[in-house]
Parts: C-alpha cells; structure tokens; sequence
C-alpha cells in the first residue's frame, strides 16, 4: 500500500522541454466514450472593454478519447481547421501506462515514450526521438524505508536533470530538491498537509532569495478550495483568490484581491450548461466590473459521447 500511495502522488509522464503537455486534467461522470471540447478566446492585445458582445479571434479544439475503463487512449489537438498534433496511449494489464507516442501535424511521428515498472520501487522512462533513436532516459526510484524518491535523466549515459524528494510519514511529498553536479541539494519547494492529507500550505524557493514566495489554501467540507493566498519573501499577501461552486462542484466565481488594491477584487463569473449525466456542456466566463456591467471573456462548448450510446461518428 505504501508504495501505490506514492506512486498515485507522482505524474509519471516527466515532460521535457519544449514538449507538449498531453495530460488529461479533467474527469466526467458517468462513461465517456468522446469528449471533444471547442474553447474560443480573444487574443487580441488592445480589447475594446465596450464590447457587449463578445468578439472571439482564436478557436482551439480538444478531442479526447476514452477506453471502457475511462482511460484516456488518444488526445488530439486542433488549431483553427487544422489537426496540429495528437498523442496515443498504450496500457499493461495492471492499467498503468505502457507506451505513449506523439504525432505532430500530417501524421508525422514527433517521438514515442515507453514505461517500465520494477517490483514498484523502480520506474524507467525511456524517450524515443521520430527516427527511433534513444533521446533519454528517466529513471525514477522509490525507496519507501528512508521515505526518499530520487529521479533523474540520463543523457548518452551521463545525469542531466537530478532530483530528490522526501516524503512525510504519510508517504506525501514534502520537501523536493534539485541535486547539482557536485552533489548538493538545492531546494525548491516545501509542501505541508492537513490531518486530512490535503495540501495547504506551498513554500518555493529560489536563488534569489527575495523571489521566494509561500501559498496557503483553504477548503470548503467538500474539500474544494474556496481561499488561496500568495505570500512573499517577507510573508506578506501578493494576491488572494476565492472561489464558489454549484452543488456539482464546478467554480462559479472567482474574486481575485491584488497587493495593489486589495479592497476592490477582479470578479469572475462562470455560467455552465449540463447534461443528464452531470458534465458541463457550455462553459461561459465573463468578468464583472465595478459597476456590474458583465463582460464576456471566453466560452467552451464541450460534446461528449457516451459508451452505452449508438455508435456516432465524430469528424475532426
């Protein structure tokens, strides 16, 4: 038991630099067999806050994929009308992923990730380039008696990125350091626990001492953050964040308190629209100023399949 609490702790999937992120954050009751979510947003760097309508220059489109299991097996990702890349995951018998490989636009192999288990105190991480050629190796090792788990990156077998972390007594990461090539711990952060295992307070250190900053969350009964502070180097409030939630537990409101005024917050206001199954479907953001004119920032519209529906066809 020891070992999968830690191991349910790490994301196993260490991204390199440069590389996309493919992690599947969100969760869906009921059995998806396809979640495709469409966001549109307004970059435009001089927006015209008169707007009562909202005006949407940029359409990006997330396509997901679900095993019976809910298992994410295929992530795709779409720009405008353009697939731009798209990654496939593949799983051993105890569900734990296997192989994961990367596709960039026209179907061109990017590079291809493959995962190995060792009696769970050892994880090896080996990162393929397109052409089939061995980039790295990531090692991670998990030994549960001195509470430590080292992992680091093997490059034309030399250690290029090195870490270590130290768990508490109820096997949570707590303190996490980088190991610099002469051997000495540089630490980076500190996270400390409530009697119910949840993070609460953050602690990031840096070489600049003056930049180190703390964050401490707040929970509702649900365990749902309602408060999160910043804090500097000096312990005092940066910014401070409170969120509402329906009773599905999706954020309805965000008041965010700047250093700068902290009596006047930035309000956020989320609007959704469900399905029978409880998953949002219309996800629409607007920012609320002083005068409580509302203004229209974003909008997601999600479609999602389910199992025990007919077979749909979905076009991309």
């Amino acid at each position: 038991m020891k070992f999968l609490l830690i191991i349910s702790f790490f994301n196993l999937c260490i991204i390199s630099y440069g590389q996309r992120d493919w992690t599947v954050y969100e969760t869906f009751k009921g059995n998806p067999k396809i979640a495709k979510t469409i966001s549109y947003s307004d970059e435009r760097s001089v927006k015209n806050t008169n707007d009562t309508v909202a005006v949407y220059n940029v359409i990006e489109t997330k396509v997901v994929l679900f095993d019976k299991t809910k298992k994410p097996i295929k992530h795709i990702e779409i720009y405008g009308n353009d697939t731009i890349a798209y990654c496939i995951w593949n799983y051993n018998k105890e569900g734990k992923v296997s192989k994961q490989t990367d596709y960039i636009t026209n179907n061109q192999l990017e590079r291809f990730i493959e995962y190995n288990y060792k009696a769970d105190t050892l994880i090896i991480e080996k990162i393929y380039c397109n052409n089939g050629k061995l980039f790295s190796t990531w090692e991670k090792h998990i030994d549960s008696n001195h509470h430590e788990i080292t992992y680091f990156e093997l490059i034309n077998g030399k250690k290029d990125d090195n870490y270590i972390t130290i768990l508490n007594n109820l096997f949570l990461p707590w303190k996490e350091y980088q190991i610099d090539t002469n051997g000495n711990r540089n630490q980076f952060s500190e996270l400390l626990y409530d009697n119910d295992k949840k993070l609460n307070s953050s602690k990031y250190y840096y070489k600049d001492s003056t930049k180190n900053s703390r964050e401490l969350l707040h929970y509702n009964n649900d365990g749902k953050i309602v408060e999160k502070e910043i804090l500097d180097s000096k312990g005092q409030l940066i910014e401070m964040t409170k969120q509402q939630f329906d009773t599905l537990g999706n954020v309805i409101q965000v008041l965010t308190y700047y250093k700068t005024d902290i009596k006047e917050p930035l309000t956020e206001q989320i609007v959704y629209i469900y399905d029978a199954n409880g998953n949002w479907i219309s996800k629409i953001s607007y920012i609320i100023n002083n005068s409580g004119k509302k203004y229209e920032t974003s909008k997601t519209i999600r479609k999602i399949d389910y199992l025990y529906r007919p077979e749909i066809s979905l076009h991309i």
